[in-house]
Parts: structure tokens; C-alpha cells; sequence
């Protein structure tokens, strides 16, 4: 591309200026853009006060950028005449940015932030100003076959957990499944006695709401039921106690109508 910018927003975000609003990329790529500073400029319409943020996205600050799946690369900034900003030669954005999802890939590399000393400029991928940033990630704590990993990841991050509400909530997904009130709570009251069992193990163990989401065929409940039970429930419950024969029983008996 080779677009160099927008001066009346201080030519930031040479491939897209994200002033208001949502800007979606799905299956894109941002590449060969260029935010420049007024001297760098070839167009004529330098500005001695203009920086080059986000060379290849600026999202204003109050806009909202969702990059679910794509490449950003090849992307340049530059900074003031003073040598500051010049910050995010991929991304810069002040307002809400999501990038990626649990099944998409989103790659940000070989992005250059130019001039300017660390202090000044920055961030070749990515470089946030909003005043609040959160990374959140989960993490499923049922498996644990990288055990160095996963110390290594509790040593450099803060934790919470996020255990299974068998609630109001879920009653009424079911419910809008087309599962009867009365068959719901059954539901509920069976795992939540399941689940106490399985703490006794480890909370981590716990049964959650991913079995019971598929209700195409739950028009005849008691058959889904057993579906649900006999092959993915009762197999699972099996590796848990897998020396453990009475302790699988009892909480395979809990899951019985």
C-alpha cells in the first residue's frame, strides 16, 4: 500500500484511522502502510506538530477494533520532529481492542516503529494508551500434562477461579432449550451432588456446562440424558477415579435418575 496517513488526525494510521465506532477484520491483512512524521512525508502536506502512530491500524480513543483473525505486518511509524510518539507500527489504539479468539490466529510481526530512542518511541507491534488494560486468559486446569508450564504460568500471573454455576441462568438456558423447568433443576441438583464428590478429589475436576449445550435431541429428555451419561460423563468420571472403583460409583449414582 504505501498510504502515509491523515493530517488532521496527526497522520496517524496509515492503513486504517479508526475515529468512531467498530472496526472488524476477519481473514485480513494489514500490510506496507506507513504513519510518517512531517518529515518523512513526500506528499507535501507535512505538519511540524503531526506524529505517525499506527502504521498499519490507529483506533481512536472511544472506538472499538476487533482483529479475529489476520496478519499485520510490514508496517512503519515515526515519530515527531522532537523524536517522541511514533508509537504502534502496527497497532496503536487508545480505545477497546480485541485481538483473537480461542479458534482464530491473529499474526503481528516484523512491524518498525522508527526514530526516537526506547524512551520516545515504541512498540513495533502493538502499543496501548487506553487507560485500562486487561489480558485475561483461561486456562483449563483439568489438564496438567505440562506441569512445568503451568508453575512457570502461575509464577508470572495473577489467578482467580472460574468454577461451574449450575444457576438461575442455566436452568433457563436449558429451559430455552426446550427442557422442562422440572427437568432442569433435576439437572442442576444431580451435578451440583456430583461435583461435591468430585471436589473431594480436586475442585479443578468439576463437571461444567459443555455437556449438557447440545439439546438437539432432548425432546425425549430421559434418552439425552443417558447419552450424555453413558459416554461422556461416566467415561470421564472413570479417569478421575481411575483407582478408585467405590468413589466412581458413588458419583456416577448421583448422575442416575
Amino acid at each position: 500500500n504505501d498510504n502515509q496517513g491523515d493530517v488532521k488526525y496527526k497522520q496517524g494510521g496509515g492503513g486504517v484511522y479508526n475515529a468512531r465506532g467498530t472496526f472488524t477484520m476477519e481473514n485480513g491483512t494489514l500490510s506496507g502502510n506507513k504513519a510518517l512524521n512531517y518529515a518523512a512525508r513526500t506528499d507535501g502536506l507535512g505538519d511540524e506538530e503531526a506524529c505517525g502512530n499506527g502504521g498499519g491500524l490507529y483506533n481512536a480513543s472511544g472506538a472499538t477494533a476487533r482483529i479475529v483473525n489476520g496478519t499485520i505486518t510490514g508496517n512503519i511509524s515515526s515519530a515527531r520532529s522532537t523524536g517522541y510518539e511514533g508509537e504502534g507500527a502496527g497497532i496503536y489504539t487508545k480505545g477497546t481492542l480485541y485481538i483473537g479468539t480461542t479458534s482464530s490466529k491473529v499474526e503481528i510481526y516484523a512491524n518498525e516503529a522508527k526514530l526516537g530512542s526506547d524512551e520516545r518511541s515504541g512498540g513495533g507491534g502493538v502499543c496501548v494508551r487506553s487507560d485500562n488494560v486487561y489480558l485475561i486468559g483461561c486456562m483449563n486446569t483439568a489438564d496438567r500434562s505440562l506441569a512445568i508450564v503451568d508453575y512457570a504460568l502461575r509464577r508470572r500471573f495473577r489467578f482467580c477461579p472460574i468454577v461451574p454455576e449450575f444457576n438461575d441462568a442455566f436452568r433457563n438456558f436449558m429451559v430455552s432449550k426446550g427442557i422442562s423447568m422440572e427437568h432442569a433443576k433435576q439437572i442442576v441438583d444431580k451435578v451440583k451432588a456430583a461435583n461435591l464428590l468430585i471436589a473431594e478429589i480436586d475442585r479443578g475436576l468439576e463437571i461444567g456446562h459443555s455437556y449438557f449445550c447440545h439439546t438437539d435431541q432432548c425432546d425425549d429428555f430421559y434418552t439425552w440424558w443417558e447419552d450424555i451419561c453413558e459416554y461422556e460423563l461416566f467415561p470421564y468420571i472413570r479417569e478421575v477415579c481411575f483407582d478408585d472403583d467405590d468413589k466412581c460409583g458413588q458419583i456416577c449414582n448421583k448422575l442416575k435418575f
